[in-house]
């Protein structure tokens, strides 16, 4: 039996999503949400301009939370086709289908 994770209406959101796919550390996270607190903007923003990830990092992040939240994915698909996205500079949603596809040649 294969247990599914899906997102968990506590966790933190886009930040806390970006950390679990390896994109940015749980100490950038923490810095940027201080930072934001400070200067009064959002953490995502601040990741932005600290210089930790990029415009469409933080967009392929709100696709995946999106979805996350509507339950049309699981976590473990999340972290991995965020990670891809952000790596490869692709949007979350051509990484997805890209992913859904290869796995459906391999069965």
């Amino acid at each position: 039996m294969v247990m599914h994770m899906f997102w968990d209406e506590s966790e933190s959101g886009v930040g806390d999503l970006l950390v679990k796919a390896g994109v940015v550390s749980q100490a950038q996270l923490n810095h940027a949400s201080k930072m934001a607190g400070n200067k009064k903007v959002q953490t995502g923003q601040m990741l932005i301009m600290a210089g930790y990830i990029t415009p469409r990092d933080m967009q392929a992040a709100i696709d995946a939370e999106d979805m996350l939240r509507d339950h049309k994915i699981d976590l473990s698909k999340a972290e991995q086709c965020l990670k891809i996205a952000c790596k490869t500079k692709r949007p979350f949603a051509d990484v997805l289908r890209e992913q859904a596809s290869d796995g459906d040649s391999k069965r």
